[in-house]
């Protein structure tokens, strides 16, 4: 290894290949950011799951409750997907993964919290709320959709960053009242 055992490269999913490594992490992040997906669903992912439909790319995933649903995959997590096929060694499963769930938000918060500030913490699951509210901005219903929520107010309330209300009324439109001297106006 290049950095010498500092990247715990012997550990798997890709034993002795910081690259296979790097590989694995930056799809992992990305399908998260793009498909909203919690982690397990994500880990249980299955190859023979990603199809083209008449609607686009999509992915049957077996969610909470152990009910399947179909979500669309854009091209940005299609492109990550691909990437894993030749490391996947022909296992069923697109994010190849022999460890517990533990392991895999204790790594995901190492490597994450090592680009933020001190004090600052951010594990897989964020990569659902920031991108389930990013995509609020552009389209709240295909938001919820996406996060397979069965209201809004289930999106609003737990994922949906109170902060779009600040952005939002810095840029809500004014009126434009007339200006009339130092008199009140009537604007009635």
């Amino acid at each position: 290894c290049p950095l010498r055992g500092s990247c715990h490269c012997s550990v798997a999913p890709f034993p002795g290949s910081c690259e296979r490594r790097a590989r694995f992490g930056q799809s992992l992040f990305l399908v998260a950011w793009n498909t909203f997906l919690r982690a397990g669903a994500l880990m249980a992912a299955e190859w023979q799951q990603l199809t083209l439909d008449s609607v686009g790319w999509r992915l049957a995933v077996r969610e909470k409750g152990n009910r399947i649903r179909r979500i669309s995959v854009n091209e940005a997590a299609r492109e990550a997907i691909e990437r894993l096929r030749p490391l996947t060694g022909g296992s069923p499963r697109i994010f190849q993964f022999p460890h517990q769930m533990n392991w895999l938000h204790d790594n995901c918060r190492r490597i994450v919290t090592a680009a933020l500030p001190a004090g600052r913490h951010f594990g897989l699951h964020a990569f659902r709320k920031g991108g389930i509210t990013e995509m609020s901005k552009i389209d709240p219903l295909a938001a919820q959709m996406q996060a397979g929520h069965t209201s809004h107010s289930v999106t609003q309330r737990h994922y949906i960053n109170p902060s779009r209300v600040h952005e939002a009324m810095q840029r809500l439109p004014q009126p434009l009242l007339p200006k009339r001297g130092p008199q009140q106006l009537d604007l009635f």
